[in-house]
């Protein structure tokens, strides 16, 4: 997986494949080509060592060196989601609908109620009626669930993806942070987030560089995106120079 990470290959099917036919995959597994049910088990239960993995890597370049931690450079960019923006939820669409099905729903129960009082025998509710209850409860329990995550849109088949400006476009996106350091340009703190803007990540990413390292670089630069009051404050509190 970390020759997978290096490579860009992140895909369980793509390494099983790789490792019959890689030459250094081949010789990393021994020969022993590992399918991609056990490859996906092995990331999902060590992904938070490989995590810690890539963390001692840059310690590593600090002891050798490699890193002076003298002048840190933080910016950040947008990752299109896997999930497109065709399945996305809106908060005001959702509304919209459910008024419309609810006057729908209100409209025939009269009916049936009127019908119910003409006629006679056994009744049971339409199969119309069925689907507009069904659907009615699909939309409140999404809109449910963006009223408790505090968001006006939603991919349920990836929640934690934000629609944001990437290239132009308003698109289903992460906003990856990297913090570089000026030396030999080694990555010494990365995070991936859902926030639409970098007004909230100077801090937390030179406290990221801070829990990696060991130690504060002695001075950080980012653009004007990251320059609030509130973290100019937090920065200053903490003798981060920036």
């Amino acid at each position: 997986w970390l020759y997978g990470y290096f490579q860009r290959i992140r895909s369980s099917r793509k390494l099983e494949k790789e490792s019959k036919e890689n030459i250094s995959l081949i010789w990393l597994s021994g020969m022993n080509y590992p399918d991609h049910n056990t490859l996906w088990r092995f990331w999902n239960e060590n992904k938070l060592k490989l995590r810690n993995l890539f963390k001692e890597s840059v310690r590593t370049a600090v002891r050798l060196n490699l890193v002076s931690l003298v002048v840190n450079a933080l910016d950040g960019t947008k990752i299109k989601a896997k999930s497109s923006n065709n399945g996305i939820l809106n908060k005001k669409k959702l509304e919209e609908v459910l008024k419309t099905l609810d006057k729908t729903i209100d409209q025939m129960e009269k009916e049936i109620e009127l019908n119910e009082k003409k006629e006679e025998g056994e009744y049971s509710l339409p199969e119309e009626l069925q689907d507009k209850e069904k659907m009615r409860e699909k939309i409140k329990e999404a809109l449910k669930e963006l009223k408790e995550i505090d968001r006006e849109n939603m991919n349920p088949k990836e929640k934690e993806a934000r629609v944001m400006r990437n290239s132009g476009k308003k698109e289903l996106s992460y906003n990856a942070q990297a913090v570089v350091d000026d030396k030999h340009q080694i990555l010494v703190g990365i995070e991936l987030s859902n926030k639409e803007n970098d007004a909230e990540s100077l801090v937390p990413m030179i406290d990221e560089v801070k829990e990696t390292t060991s130690k504060t670089p002695e001075i950080t630069l980012a653009d004007s995106g990251y320059a609030t009051s509130e973290q100019l404050s937090e920065a200053s509190e903490k003798n981060y120079k920036v």
